[in-house]
């Protein structure tokens, strides 16, 4: 039955990636699952969702993974807050497709500077895909999946979605669990000290009171607050536990 055949199809991306032995391992067979749908380019960016703030606020200290062009995402890091398929990816839970001229009146016509964003977007040859966010932590944080078709039509993009929409949103959302849950670790790679500190940043204490807890010079605590902090790409030691806790690579 077709049902049956669609789900079967589901469980069989979803066990290929618990099956990965690694985080790289697990983006390759991301990939692989993708491109059986014709899906050859994948931008994955997921952090905790700024309760104020920007989309750069976001961007700046988001775990990002992808095979876009290095000079495409270069260039659109640069201009952040103003494209709007970033602000939807953090605004919106539902699924965009590139080509829907909804994106361009949920807020109103286009701004000069979202124009140019889109722009950019065309001059690489991203015209063709779909954004799908995500949110996890009861809303703490969040991201969003950018899957790129370079060699469809949006019409023949249309007709892949529109018969597998669910399954490569299930997959997808699959491989940022996995990730989160499996590999989070080995991607940050903070020390026992390291997290060890954070943790207690976390419950409350100040640098001196952890190194009196844990019989250490206060700068030594400050020195792995501060090297974990940068490991995390977390601009205050507040963000870096926030960042911490929400991707898990502390658990309380």
């Amino acid at each position: 039955m077709p049902g049956n055949n669609r789900t079967n199809r589901l469980m069989e991306n979803i066990e290929s990636l618990r099956n990965s032995k690694d985080s790289d391992d697990l983006w390759e067979r991301m990939l692989g699952v993708l491109g059986q749908y014709g899906i050859q380019g994948l931008l994955y960016t997921a952090s905790h969702l700024p309760t104020i703030g920007t989309v750069s606020d976001f961007a700046d200290n988001a775990l990002v993974r992808t095979n876009y062009d290095p000079e495409f995402m270069a260039e659109k890091m640069k201009q952040l807050d103003e494209d709007p398929f970033f602000d939807h990816a953090l605004s919106q839970t539902e699924s965009l497709l590139w080509d829907d001229a909804s994106f361009s009146t949920y807020r109103g016509e286009l701004s000069k500077e979202e124009k140019a964003c889109v722009d950019l977007d065309w001059d690489f040859g991203l015209v063709t895909g779909v954004n799908i966010p995500f949110q996890f932590e009861n809303g703490r944080g969040g991201g969003a999946f950018g899957l790129h078709a370079p060699d469809m039509s949006w019409e023949e993009f249309r007709k892949i979605w529109g018969e597998h929409d669910d399954i490569l949103t299930q997959t997808v959302l699959s491989y940022d669990i996995c990730l989160r849950e499996r590999f989070i670790g080995s991607v940050y790679s903070l020390s026992p000290r390291e997290k060890e500190c954070l943790l207690w940043l976390a419950a409350g204490l100040v640098p001196k009171q952890i190194a009196y807890r844990l019989g250490l010079h206060p700068k030594t605590v400050e020195n792995q607050i501060s090297s974990a902090r940068k490991k995390l790409n977390a601009s205050t030691s507040a963000q870096a536990v926030s960042k911490a806790l929400i991707l898990g690579v502390i658990s309380p």
